[in-house]
């Protein structure tokens, strides 16, 4: 996915940043859902469950952006600016990955090393469309950064387990 100059009078849609941003919350959730299958360490499996979940949310969460950012509509940005963004989403772990393909995770701290540029990642794709947004969705876009923040401590306590 790769948001393009020339799709309407922004040099966007609203259906472009959702699908990233969608697309970016069900790789998570495969992700997750994955690790969990695997793991045997009860608590961090239990993690990665909870994760998985966490992430289906933030799918509804971004769906139900759509109407308001329909509503709110985007703001303009320069061609710099849209190649840059489009460079941050390009780089996000899971873009050209597939994260049911985890045969190279070969220890539990590697899996929790992974999820956490996961949810680093994904908070930079995030930071980076709220400066296209108006309030509503500058309101919604941080809370989900603020759960995404969230994850990373949770995920980095989660090494004394292991």
């Amino acid at each position: 996915m790769t948001i393009a100059c020339g799709m309407d009078k922004q040099g966007f849609s609203v259906s472009d940043i959702i699908e990233v941003a969608v697309k970016i919350e069900q790789a998570g959730k495969k992700f997750y859902s994955s690790l969990a299958i695997q793991e045997v360490n009860e608590p961090v499996r239990d993690l990665f469950i909870h994760l998985a979940n966490e992430e289906e949310n933030h799918v509804k969460s971004f769906q139900y952006l759509t109407y308001v950012l329909k509503d709110e509509g985007l703001s303009s940005c320069s061609a710099d600016y849209l190649e840059y963004l489009n460079a941050v989403i390009k780089a996000h772990i899971f873009f050209n990955q597939d994260p049911d393909n985890l045969e190279r995770i070969e220890s539990v701290r590697e899996a929790l090393e992974m999820a956490i540029r996961f949810e680093r990642d994904s908070i930079l794709v995030f930071n980076e469309l709220m400066s296209l947004v108006g309030n509503k969705g500058k309101e919604a876009l941080q809370n989900l950064i603020f759960q995404e923040q969230v994850h990373i401590r949770t995920l980095a306590h989660s090494f004394d387990q292991v």
